[in-house]
């Protein structure tokens, strides 16, 4: 990704916004045209229709993702552009004025009108919620820019199919390291063995109970949960209560009430981990 430069990495004439965060954030009060995400966005959308009128393409199987502000921009294109048979943004997410890594530095320097205006027009939260498609989100508990109170409420605004796959600790980086990027792709592009759906986690009585739809094997279950503020999202521990898996079900004591946010998660046959949605309080 050359972000609009050319040979020696010298800006083209029409090479569009760079990729700093100054571009990112700093333009909001600049023509819509100048904007970083504004030309991102529609990119991504060009891209896909590009690929599309390829003879050797199959439109019906064209997924879409992202990482980190890929991961960003695939909430927003999701809600956009309806033709993917797929989403899978890993990472990003929405509500990043509410808590970010951009919080602070950046949403900060704003005035109010600033903040709402690119809150309006560039947060994914204003487009993930027309998704068509089936969304499937990764990220890692602790990642330092998206955490887990603002990626919750943006799960939540999903409508059409979904499904998660929440990692302990997980680096933030462009990773392919482990097998759920493309187990779930595999399932909506080729035909692959569904990956296992968590229902949300039932509290009653001190213990704590789910149900799992799976057509592989259950390996393990655990729940992890976490006390500590969401403002504390990239430093803050988190704790692991080991569940018991009989056949389709998991079950084991419930988490503290002074969590913060857990979720459970199923560790297939095929070592990949699939979770319930976060259960923040």
């Amino acid at each position: 990704d050359l972000a609009g430069c050319g040979e020696g990495r010298k800006r083209l004439p029409d090479g569009g916004p760079g990729q700093s965060h100054a571009d990112k954030f700093s333009t909001i009060d600049e023509p819509l045209e100048n904007q970083w995400s504004y030309h991102a966005v529609a990119n991504v959308i060009r891209g896909h229709s590009l690929l599309r009128s390829f003879a050797g393409v199959d439109g019906d199987r064209v997924a879409l993702t992202g990482i980190s502000w890929g991961g960003y921009l695939t909430c927003i294109v999701a809600g956009v552009d309806d033709r993917f048979a797929m989403a899978m943004p890993v990472y990003g997410c929405g509500f990043l004025r509410e808590n970010s890594v951009w919080k602070v530095g950046e949403f900060g320097k704003m005035t109010a009108a600033q903040s709402d205006k690119w809150h309006r027009l560039w947060d994914p939260s204003r487009y993930i919620g027309s998704a068509k498609m089936p969304v499937m989100f990764l990220n890692g508990t602790n990642d330092f820019a998206y955490p887990m109170d603002s990626y919750a409420k943006t799960c939540a605004l999903v409508r059409s199919e979904k499904n998660y796959s929440i990692q302990l600790n997980m680096k933030h980086g462009h990773l392919f390291e482990f097998p759920e990027f493309f187990l779930f792709a595999d399932q909506y592009i080729r035909g692959g063995k569904p990956m296992p759906v968590v229902a949300r986690p039932v509290i009653d009585g001190g213990k704590v109970r789910t149900s799992v739809k799976s057509e592989t094997k259950l390996i393990e279950a655990k729940l992890h949960y976490t006390t500590a503020p969401h403002e504390q999202n990239r430093s803050r521990a988190w704790k692991t209560i080991e569940l018991k898996v009989d056949g389709h079900h998991a079950q084991g004591a419930a988490p503290p009430s002074e969590a913060t946010v857990w979720y459970i998660a199923i560790r297939d046959e095929r070592k990949a981990i699939i979770s319930s949605e976060l259960i923040v309080q």
